[in-house]
Formats: structure tokens, C-alpha cells, sequence
């Protein structure tokens, strides 16, 4: 059987991590890493360690590391083999970096782990790529309660693969099987990309929540509406919900709102501390995706209006905490005040 060669974009620790787990699937062949940083490069291809951003894990032998302006310099065709990329750019930077590399990713197969949603085009990263490379290129996503350092260390995961192509989904499904990951496919690609970055702002909001101090009664009750809004905002997008209760809603969210390996939860932990989110975003060398998400969500449900298109308390409330300055007990005290008639 025929072995596929990969393309990895984004040298962050989830890339990193999700190279490490396609490089034990006897699907594949090779994994070629394309980093933003020649620094990154080198680390990898020398020392066999991305020192930058997943620090203690050796990398296997299959995997290669490259500048990612390789991928478009003039004459060079050394990757033009590879018709199947992961797309692990943080979202802020995706339509930058896309628009960058288009001309090398045209007609190939793109799957997105990047969870979060565009400021200003509330757009998902599937969208951002296929708005700016085209549809020359398939498109699908991969979402699941998937930490780096667990897949790092070859622990036994699970996540959702989603594509509007069934061919698609199945040759991802194939690529990332291993003895130690798998994966569930599904259509509902809009849905599978929607919980994974909205868990996001709940993981924030549970930080806020367990840093400040409050009481696990407090905290699960708190839980409990964060999940309810997550669903809440899938149907609103018409989402059906085989995306909220598998791997990429229910499943991610429980491990990113309740562990402290969540970069998202982490901020919401030290905000809630005192700390303020500017202070918490200058010490951090990876993404909280969530921040952003909050911001963007919160934009779209007001829309430039005083009553919000649909009532998502959980997200009204962080993002009071994170840009208004207002107190986590104060705007729990008003979550509480909110359900306690209804």
C-alpha cells in the first residue's frame, strides 16, 4: 500500500504535536513541517526538538522541517508531491499566511485544526481558506479534546474529522489512524469548527470563574450554561447536534474548561487572580484562541445593537470581564439574578 507524504503549516505546539501523531499512522510515509521562523528550522531538522514551542519531546526521524517561503519561491518545486496539507496557523494569522502561500496550496487537500473565529468577518479558518485559495482545494477540519502534550506523549485520543467530501474525510480518517488516535467523521464541517473554537470562550469563563475563587457548586451550575449557550449558538448557525455532543463539542470542552493545560483556561485563571488580560497576553508565547473568539462572538451577537440577536449570558459575561474591567463575582452575581425567576 501506497504511503502519503504530509504537509504541516504552523509550527505552534498543536502542529507540532499533530506532525508527532501522523508520523505513527502506517498511512503515512513523511511529515514535512512548514515553520513561519528559520529559528523554529533548525531546532527541529538539528536537534530533533521544537524548542519554541513544544519544549521536553523528541520528534521522530519522519518528520522535516522547512521554511514555509519554500513552499512559493520561484523554481522550486522540491514539495509540489505533497497534496495533503494540516493548516495549524493561529486564526489571526491565517488569512495573512494563506494569502501568502495560495499559489502553492491550490487544487490540494486542506484540513484545519485551528480553532477560533476572524475578528471583523466572523469567519471560520475552513471559510478564510477557501475564501482566499479558492475551490480549487478541498476543504475539511479536525476538532477534538486534543492537548499537545498528551498527543506529544502518545496518549490514546479521539476527535471529530469533518468535510463536505466523504472521500475527504475518510483519506484524513486513514492518515491520522494510529494505535493511539482516532477519529469520527462527519458532514457538519460549519458545526465540527463552530464548538471547537466556541469551547474556547467557556474554558476563558471557567477560568475566570475557578480563579476567582468560587465554589465547585458555583462553578458546575456555571458549567452547565456555558454548555448551554455553546448550543444554544450551533442552532442559531444551524448546526445539528451530532457536532455539540461528540469529540469536538462536549468532549473538548469538558478537557479545555476543566484542566489547567488549557492555554484559554489559563487566562481566565489569572485574570480572575487579578491579573489584568493585557499583562496575561504579554507573558504568553502561544495563541489563546479564546480571546479573540470572545471579542468576535460578542460582535456578532449585538451587531452594533443594544439587545443581542441571541442571549449568550456566558459569553456577555467574560467579555465584560476581559475588556470592561467589571469583577468576575459581579457579573456571576448577575447570571445568578438573570436565572433565579426563570
Amino acid at each position: 500500500m501506497k504511503k502519503t507524504d504530509i504537509g504541516v503549516i504552523g509550527e505552534g505546539s498543536f502542529g507540532t504535536a499533530m506532525s508527532m501523531a501522523l508520523s505513527r499512522s502506517s498511512h503515512v510515509a513523511s511529515v514535512s513541517m512548514f515553520s513561519y521562523t528559520e529559528d523554529t528550522v533548525t531546532q527541529i531538522n538539528d536537534g530533533g526538538e521544537n524548542k519554541n514551542f513544544l519544549p521536553g519531546y523528541t520528534l521522530p526521524d519522519s518528520i522535516t522541517a522547512y521554511a514555509s517561503k519554500e513552499l512559493v519561491a520561484e523554481g522550486s518545486d522540491q514539495h509540489k508531491h505533497i497534496d495533503y496539507f494540516v493548516w495549524g496557523v493561529p486564526t489571526p494569522f491565517s488569512r495573512g499566511t494563506a494569502q501568502t502561500l495560495a499559489p502553492a496550496l491550490q487544487g490540494k487537500h486542506i484540513l484545519s485544526i485551528s480553532k477560533g473565529i476572524e475578528q471583523g468577518t466572523n469567519m471560520f479558518v475552513s471559510q478564510i481558506l477557501r475564501e482566499v485559495i479558492g475551490d480549487s482545494a478541498v476543504y475539511s477540519v479536525l476538532s477534538g479534546p486534543t492537548f499537545a502534550k498528551d498527543i506529544a506523549n502518545n496518549s490514546h485520543a479521539m476527535a471529530d474529522i469533518a468535510s463536505a467530501s466523504r472521500s475527504d474525510m475518510e483519506a484524513w480518517q486513514k492518515l491520522f489512524s494510529s494505535d493511539t488516535f482516532g477519529a469520527r467523521i462527519t458532514d457538519d464541517i460549519k458545526g465540527v469548527e463552530l464548538v471547537g473554537a466556541f469551547k474556547n470562550t467557556i474554558a476563558l469563563f471557567m477560568g475566570l470563574v475557578d480563579g476567582s475563587g468560587l465554589p465547585p457548586t458555583t462553578s458546575g451550575a456555571l458549567f452547565a450554561l456555558g454548555f448551554q449557550d455553546m448550543i444554544r449558538y450551533a442552532k442559531h448557525h444551524d448546526c445539528h447536534g451530532d457536532a455539540f455532543t461528540g469529540f469536538a463539542g462536549f468532549g473538548d470542552l469538558v478537557m479545555t474548561a476543566k484542566s489547567d493545560q488549557s492555554r484559554n483556561r489559563t487566562v481566565g485563571l489569572e485574570v480572575g487572580r487579578g491579573s489584568t488580560l493585557e499583562q496575561v497576553m504579554s507573558s504568553k508565547s502561544s495563541i489563546p484562541e479564546g480571546v479573540f473568539t470572545v471579542k468576535s462572538v460578542y460582535q456578532e451577537i449585538y451587531a452594533d445593537k443594544s439587545t443581542p440577536v441571541i442571549q449568550l449570558p456566558t459569553i456577555d459575561a467574560t467579555y465584560k470581564v476581559l475588556y470592561h474591567g467589571a469583577t468576575v463575582k459581579d457579573v456571576v452575581a448577575d447570571l445568578f439574578r438573570h436565572y433565579r425567576g426563570r
